[in-house]
């Protein structure tokens, strides 16, 4: 369950809760479980957040930084995640059908699980990214992903699937 003083601190919006981060950095907000349908998170600081099963679908969080978040299970169908940093972030079962991953980055990232159905990874950065289970259909701008080093089907390297390119997977 999310702690109700960083959910109402996060609902005053993106300038008080960036504010609020700023002056607490030692906090790892715990958002586990929050429903922000539609919400407008556009520059928002969630690193480290606990975003567990949050439902965020539709949520705009254009160049927001989510790096280490924990957002395994989360709901972000439809979101528009443009620019969105995700570096070292869990995504495992994450339902981001249709979601706008455009120039995210996506290094070192679980994406294991994940439905990406409809997605759209047009120019976005992967590398060391894992997507054991990931499905991928209809999902467009693979060709156009920048690669930093492989990804896979595992965190460890040498496992199966590891150090494929995202193109492949067509």
């Amino acid at each position: 369950m999310a702690d109700s003083e960083h959910f109402a601190i996060l609902k005053q919006g993106v300038e008080v809760w960036n504010s609020w981060r700023e002056q607490h950095r030692h906090v790892l907000p715990n958002l586990r479980g929050i429903q922000l349908v539609g919400a407008n998170l556009i520059d928002a600081n969630l690193i480290w957040a606990n975003l567990f099963s949050a439902n965020l679908r539709g949520v705009d969080l254009r160049n927001a930084n989510l790096r280490s978040a924990n957002l395994r299970g989360a709901i972000l169908s439809t979101a528009n995640l443009c620019g969105a940093y995700f570096i070292g972030a869990d995504l495992s079962g994450t339902n981001l059908t249709d979601a706008n991953l455009s120039l995210s980055r996506l290094a070192g990232a679980s994406l294991r699980g994940a439905d990406l159905s409809r997605s759209n990874l047009s120019g976005a950065i992967l590398g060391a990214t894992v997507f054991g289970g990931t499905s991928l259909s209809d999902t467009t701008g693979l060709g156009s992903c920048e690669h930093l080093q492989p990804s896979g089907e595992s965190s460890e390297t040498g496992m199966p699937g590891a150090g494929f390119q995202a193109n492949s997977l067509r």
